[in-house]
């Protein structure tokens, strides 16, 4: 549980993305990515909804960017 709490406390401080690619593209971090589809599988799993891996983490690239291309404007 404290392990939950830690990781829950780590996320709120990672909501957009904020690498810089090669071309000066932003992009998530691995880290931001892992979290947001963690979020993403405890919420399909709470609904009980199904899906995969794959589609959690592809979901959670297209919201960082999103938010970073947001930001940005």
């Amino acid at each position: 549980m404290v392990r939950k709490r830690a990781a829950i406390k780590t996320l709120e401080n990672v909501k957009c993305a904020t690498e810089t690619a090669e071309f000066g593209e932003i992009v998530p971090t691995r880290e931001q990515v892992r979290w947001r589809a963690y979020e993403l599988y405890e919420a399909r799993r709470h609904n009980g909804r199904g899906g995969d891996a794959v589609t959690d983490w592809m979901a959670a690239e297209r919201e960082l960017r999103a938010c970073a291309a947001d930001r940005a404007t």
